[in-house]
């Protein structure tokens, strides 16, 4: 149990270190992919809603932590993000490859409207509409074209970690 956490810390330290490096440099139309954001939803759809709330928190926390803004917002939007998307698992079809996709689309959309909505709550003035169109709809389309990828490298790890697991 304890190799599955260290391995699942390592993957979020990972992310984030490509995120905040590699992936700054491979925005797609100024749109950039939020690889915390994407791990967390594709562990949601693996491992229900219960764990991919956990994955989502604490990818969410060290954003934050990164970041330095709004301590405990893209914990609060990640980790209930992933814990719905978590719910939608045991409804669907899993192993089609329009699932990932579509629920990181989707994923990306509502949680960036939940940040809008609470930095709107915080006083912090924007332009909805133009935050949507320029950043959220074209970052949710980049993270629906990695997710299959991120997806089926999170399938072959949660399998090695069980076969690991089921011999030690």
């Amino acid at each position: 149990m304890w190799q599955r956490a260290l391995l699942l810390g390592l993957l979020l330290l990972l992310a984030l270190a490509a995120q905040m490096t590699v992936f700054h440099y491979l925005s797609v139309g100024g749109a950039l992919p939020d690889l915390m954001l994407l791990f967390a939803l594709m562990f949601a759809l693996r491992q229900g809603p219960r764990s991919g709330l956990a994955v989502g928190v604490a990818a969410g926390l060290l954003q934050d932590l990164t970041t330095g803004t709004f301590l405990g917002l893209n914990a609060l939007t990640i980790g209930t993000v992933a814990f719905l998307m978590g719910l939608v698992q045991q409804k669907i079809f899993r192993e089609n490859v329009a699932v990932p996709v579509l629920s990181s689309i989707i994923g990306s959309l509502l949680r960036d409207g939940m940040s809008m909505f609470f930095l709107a709550v915080f006083g912090v003035e924007f332009a909805v509409g133009r935050v949507f169109l320029e950043v959220s709809f074209p970052a949710a389309l980049y993270n629906g074209a990695l997710a299959p990828l991120l997806y089926s490298q999170l399938f072959a790890t949660d399998f090695w970690l069980r076969n690991l697991s089921s011999e030690g």
